[in-house]
C-alpha cells in the first residue's frame, strides 16, 4: 500500500514537471518569432530612416499597401507601418515612415 502511494505521488509530480516543461517550451517559441520579428522591424526601421523615399523602401522590403497603412506578414506576426507628413522645425514637411507594432500573434 505504501509503495502504492509513492508510485502515484511519483507520478503526479513527473506530470507537473512535464506540463511546466512544456509551457516553458512555448513561450519559447512565442519569444523566438517576436524577436525575429522585432529585428525585422529594426531592419525595416533603419533602412527608412536613411531614406528619403519610404514608400519605395516599404514596397521593396515586402510591404503591401491597405489603405493609409503598409502591411507584411513576418513568421506568425503581422508588420504595420504608416507613411505621413511632419513639418520639422524649420517649416519644411518631410514624408516619414515607421514600424508600429506586431499584431495578429497566433500560437
Amino acid at each position: 500500500m505504501e509503495l502504492l502511494v509513492v508510485i502515484l505521488f511519483f507520478m503526479l509530480a513527473s506530470t507537473i514537471v512535464m506540463q511546466v516543461f512544456l509551457v516553458a517550451h512555448q513561450k519559447g517559441g512565442k519569444a523566438a518569432t517576436v524577436t525575429e520579428a522585432l529585428n525585422e522591424a529594426q531592419n525595416i526601421a533603419d533602412l527608412l530612416y536613411r531614406s528619403d523615399d519610404a514608400e519605395t523602401v516599404l514596397s521593396e522590403a515586402g510591404f503591401e499597401r491597405t489603405g493609409e497603412e503598409w502591411t507584411k506578414p513576418s513568421g506568425t506576426c503581422v508588420l504595420h507601418a504608416a507613411s505621413h507628413d511632419e513639418t520639422s522645425e524649420t517649416g519644411v514637411s518631410a514624408s516619414t515612415a515607421s514600424t508600429r507594432r506586431c499584431s495578429a500573434y497566433t500560437s
